[in-house]
């Protein structure tokens, strides 16, 4: 009824413009199961080490492309996993604290010197529709701030969703499927000047299983972004 998690990963991070940094990450992780199999109630904490970030090319800032240190994240997540028949439900509220770029005043370049904090919430729904439909999908929400200037984080979009069905056909061996994604609108500079446009793409995907001779054989064929639709 009670699963604890504890671990702590050694993680190195040496980029090519020099910087070369370790550190011990510690993760912990606590699911508890109070009233069965089916439901179960967890919190995760984990933190970790990433590359430093980059000045967008084509950004119009005089230091585009240059590297920065790599920076330390903090992640905590709540949340509750349901399983219901065939279907599966995850709802889940979740906070990043990270290091940010942030433009100079002059407009002109960007600089490490800001803190980020990203809070959403999330709802992801997998496993078997009917007998022959299968379901993987989501949908969440997030708000991404600059602490030190209260302005919306660049690069971070306020919705993003997902909806993605496979159809095990009458041919055996055969599944088609296919999957709609979702991804709102999005700053693009850390002054909150210009923003991106919301957009969508559909995908499709087929899968073949067979056998050659003794050994088992599955084909698997994609089409992304179906419609040739531009987006960011």
């Amino acid at each position: 009824r009670v699963l604890l998690t504890l671990g702590v990963r050694l993680q190195n991070v040496k980029q090519m413009n020099g910087y070369d940094e370790s550190r011990l990450s510690p993760s912990a992780g606590l699911v508890v199961k109070p009233w069965g199999q089916n439901t179960s109630l967890f919190a995760n904490y984990m933190e970790g080490l990433s590359p430093g970030q980059v000045v967008p090319f084509n950004s119009g800032y005089t230091n585009e492309g240059q590297s920065f240190a790599p920076y330390r994240t903090k992640q905590l997540e709540l949340g509750v996993k349901h399983r219901q028949g065939e279907l599966t439900h995850t709802v889940s509220l979740f906070q990043i604290d990270r290091p940010t770029l942030i433009a100079a005043a002059d407009g002109k370049s960007m600089f490490e010197g800001g803190k980020q904090r990203l809070r959403g919430v999330e709802w992801m729904a997998f496993g078997q529709f009917t007998r022959t439909l299968g379901l993987l999908g989501g949908v969440s929400w997030q708000q991404s701030e600059q602490r030190d200037t209260g302005k919306d984080s660049w690069g971070t979009p306020d919705w993003t969703a997902n909806l993605g069905l496979d159809w095990a056909t009458p041919v055996d061996g055969l599944s088609v499927g296919g999957r709609v994604v979702y991804t709102g609108r999005q700053w693009v500079n850390s002054a909150n000047t210009l923003r991106l446009p919301s957009s969508h793409r559909f995908d499709l995907n087929a899968k073949y299983r067979t056998r050659l001779g003794q050994t088992p054989v599955t084909l698997n064929g994609y089409v992304e972004n179906l419609t040739d639709r531009a987006y960011w």
